[in-house]
């Protein structure tokens, strides 16, 4: 059987479910399994503009990214921004509609709207015969995850379910099984080699700063509030600046990397994340059973997103950067509340996604 997993390249995370779903597939059954990116199969200009232009926003324009996404996200306007949305596809997605209908995979698992949108087409206007499950990666819903054409809906909650049923999906094609995340999130780390390897006080309060690949907020005010106080990680992505910044400076509780392809063992010997609220990292906090400080936080999704981690007990929303060194520095001081908050996240965390998901290819 030949499974197609797409994506598109817009933030991390989509990737990286992705990625965790293709390599359980590879590694677990005797499939036919490719790895895309829907944004190679797209013109030059519509692949840098969809890519940069989300960073752009997001890092110096997030209100006006927010508006975008409450707008598209209206239904009033949903049948304007609809239309818009299938010529640019029509234009731009060409050579992604001849790959589809020249690989005719029995699944396409998708796990960015992009793909879903255009996979759906073709399944409603071409002779694509696959089936299309649509991973969403998000712990709430925004409209341009619908999709006409989709044969299945993986969604993260109760809420969201809710949602594409209100928005007339039937119920028997929405399976709630969480976000997937690679299976090394799923694995139990000695702490105590790792702290040897990163140089770290295994017995030592550490907070771990993530803002995803680009590094985007008040990271060095963070450190300067907390580093006195406790161990810190930072992980700066792509952003070559703060790394250079950061390792100028001589400290022995303040430890920085650059990309990394290891998050799963950061997060094992930390304490508490610091981080956005984007699903993935979320859902790999979760996985992890690590609280989450959110901050910074991007109009739309991540507000979302964070505002239900917070309901559920796994997250607390930041003000500002004191009140981030109040929040650490009250679980540091209180560990009860730390572990009451670790078996909250055990409660909530749904780490066999994948697993549920490959369950669908039948």
């Amino acid at each position: 059987m030949k499974i197609l997993v797409i994506y598109a390249t817009a933030g991390s995370g989509h990737k990286k479910a992705a990625e965790a779903i293709h390599n359980q597939i590879k590694a677990t059954t005797d499939n036919e399994a490719l790895l895309i990116d829907a944004l190679d199969y797209t013109n030059f200009f519509f692949k840098f503009s969809y890519d940069r232009g989300y960073t752009f926003l997001i890092t110096y324009l997030p209100s006006l990214w927010g508006f975008f996404y409450w707008l598209t996200d209206n239904q009033f306007f949903s049948i304007f921004v609809s239309f818009f949305r299938n010529i640019s596809d029509f234009i731009n997605s060409g050579k992604l509609f001849r790959f589809l209908l020249s690989q005719q995979p029995e699944f396409i698992i998708s796990t960015h709207f992009f793909a879903n949108q255009i996979v759906s087409r073709l399944k409603r206007t071409s002779n694509l015969n696959s089936k299309l499950i649509c991973v969403i990666t998000d712990f709430t819903m925004h409209s341009f995850w619908l999709a006409e054409g989709a044969d299945l809906f993986t969604v993260a909650t109760q809420e969201s379910k809710d949602y594409l049923i209100s928005r007339g999906i039937p119920q028997d094609k929405i399976i709630i099984s969480g976000i997937p995340v690679k299976q090394q999130f799923l694995e139990p780390y000695d702490r105590q080699k790792l702290c040897k390897r990163f140089n770290l006080k295994p017995d030592f309060f550490t907070a771990l700063i993530v803002t995803g690949e680009i590094a985007i907020g008040p990271i060095e005010q963070i450190i300067h509030a907390l580093r006195d106080e406790v161990q810190v990680m930072v992980v700066c992505g792509r952003n070559r600046k703060l790394y250079n910044r950061l390792s100028a400076q001589k400290s022995d509780s303040l430890k920085i990397f650059g990309l990394v392809d290891n998050m799963y063992e950061l997060m094992s010997v930390s304490d508490v994340i610091i981080t956005k609220a984007g699903g993935l990292t979320s859902c790999e906090s979760l996985a992890k059973g690590l609280p989450m400080v959110f901050f910074n936080l991007i109009p739309g999704q991540e507000n979302r997103n964070a505002r239900l981690m917070q309901s559920e007990g796994a997250g607390i929303i930041a003000k500002d950067v004191n009140h981030i060194k109040e929040i650490v520095l009250s679980l540091k001081a209180n560990p009860q509340d730390l572990r009451k908050m670790r078996e909250k996240i055990k409660s909530i965390a749904r780490p066999n996604a994948v697993d549920d998901i490959l369950r669908l290819l039948k």
